[in-house]
């Protein structure tokens, strides 16, 4: 009898917890229990938009991706990635030169945090972008987008 009664209050706990409900709390603030992603529209370009959000990755400051495909028809996307290194100020233009991702209609493509990414474009972390020392990321910028149709 306990079992039965236990089981499906377990489980309406893990479904509420996990949710996206706000709760009041007593100061009558509300809050969320997902929690915040601020993502940074970089730029939006023939209905692609491309955004960016800088994270610590095991002590190592990383760029985190996310490509999202507003058409209804597949594209084909190029960028190249800049990088303001907090040690210099300057802006350099990433190791890997210029990236290419396919997204089929209405897809997003990103890197949710440091281990769960849909591809391993969407997640540079500060030791990738120079062969030669680690660059301490400041702040990132989408250039050279193109957008093509695949047909």
């Amino acid at each position: 009898m306990k079992k039965t009664i236990i089981i499906p209050v377990l489980l309406s706990l893990f479904i509420i917890w996990g949710s996206n409900i706000k709760a009041l709390t007593p100061e009558g603030l509300s809050l969320t229990t997902e929690m915040s992603e601020d993502w940074t529209l970089d730029q939006s370009t023939s209905n692609v938009d491309f955004y960016y959000r800088i994270d610590n990755c095991n002590g190592e400051k990383a760029v985190l991706l996310r490509i999202v495909n507003r058409n209804d028809f597949e594209v084909q996307v190029n960028w190249k990635e800049f990088f303001t290194d907090a040690n210099t100020r300057r802006t350099m233009e990433g190791f890997a030169s210029e990236k290419e991702l396919t997204l089929a209609a209405g897809r997003t493509i990103e890197a949710r945090n440091c281990s769960d990414y849909d591809k391993t474009e969407c997640l540079i972390l500060s030791s990738m972008v120079s062969p030669t020392r680690v660059v301490r990321i400041q702040d990132f910028e989408f250039r050279s987008i193109t957008v093509n149709a695949v047909r």
